[in-house]
């Protein structure tokens, strides 16, 4: 599921609509838990992934509701086309609807909120972020 939403960004050539056509470079979307750097002279996202189950039998369910958290970055200082880039974003999460991957099925995605103006005094970069709930099936191992 993870693999599936960042290559859904990463793969979206859609001209003129489309991440890429927007100023977002190839590969430049990672998952928090990423060791890479990204380049910060470009847009970048962050992805992060949260487990809303609280306790160990809902997690061992064939099913499991996560939030997943877009950070959009720029370092060019005006939060439009971040804006552009989270509207996509949501496109694209709308789109999904009982889509296989190599984990299981998303089922469902729901638009949760967006964040405020953000400066990121590590990443010198603006940022603004939109969460989304994801609920998926696992695959038994996934």
């Amino acid at each position: 599921m993870r693999d599936f939403i960042a290559q859904l960004l990463n793969n979206d050539t859609v001209p003129t609509i489309g991440l890429r056509a927007l100023g977002l470079p190839a590969d430049a979307v990672y998952s928090a838990e990423n060791v890479d750097t990204p380049d910060t002279t470009q847009p970048f996202i962050i992805i992060r992934w949260t487990d809303r189950q609280s306790n160990f039998a809902a997690r061992r369910a064939p099913s499991r509701e996560n939030l997943v958290d877009f950070w959009v970055y720029d370092k060019r200082g005006d939060f439009n086309r971040i804006d552009r880039m989270l509207n996509r974003i949501s496109q694209l999460m709308d789109a999904v609807v009982a889509q296989a991957t190599s984990t299981g099925w998303i089922t469902q995605i729901d638009w949760v909120g967006d964040g405020g103006d953000n400066y990121d005094d590590v990443w010198k970069a603006i940022a603004r972020t939109a969460t989304y709930r994801v609920v998926a099936s696992y695959t038994a191992g996934a």
